[in-house]
């Protein structure tokens, strides 16, 4: 929904509503209003343009979460705490370099929105490596207490 009037598609639709309450929202969403992610403030949601909903942020933090297991060893709850994730955005920068993304336009602005703010991916994948490796220790607890 956010990202069909994002893109316009109700923009000569008639109001519902009244013009007071318009104008009022106009005045407190002037830039228009983002989606919601837990975690993911409305200032980083602007730094990341072409990310426009929840489920593509996810998708992506997932992918990245995925790309550290792969290569970065991650063993304990201490490796997610001592986490260095330049390996993975390093691969990143690599193949946008190397034009790989050359042929998905919107793919590419992506790219481009998470290696302009990898602080914001780097928390995210954090979060999200812990919470596997809590779900980890709570199936492994299951299994040996079964």
């Amino acid at each position: 929904m956010f990202q069909a009037i994002r893109s316009g598609k109700f923009r000569n639709s008639k109001p519902f509503i009244g013009q007071e309450i318009l104008s009022e929202f106009a005045k407190r969403h002037p830039e228009g209003m983002y989606y919601y992610a837990p975690g993911i403030s409305d200032v980083q949601q602007k730094s990341t343009p072409h990310i426009t909903n929840a489920s593509t942020m996810y998708n992506i933090i997932e992918s990245l979460s995925s790309t550290a297991l792969a290569t970065l060893n991650i063993r304990t709850m201490d490796d997610i705490r001592n986490l260095k994730l330049d390996d993975v955005f390093n691969i990143i920068q690599y193949n946008y370099d190397y034009g790989v993304y050359d042929e998905n336009p919107t793919n590419k602005q992506i790219v481009e929105d998470v290696l302009k703010n990898k602080e914001i991916f780097a928390k995210q994948i954090r979060a999200f490596l812990q919470e596997l490796g809590i779900k980890s220790i709570e199936r492994e607890e299951t299994e040996v207490a079964e």
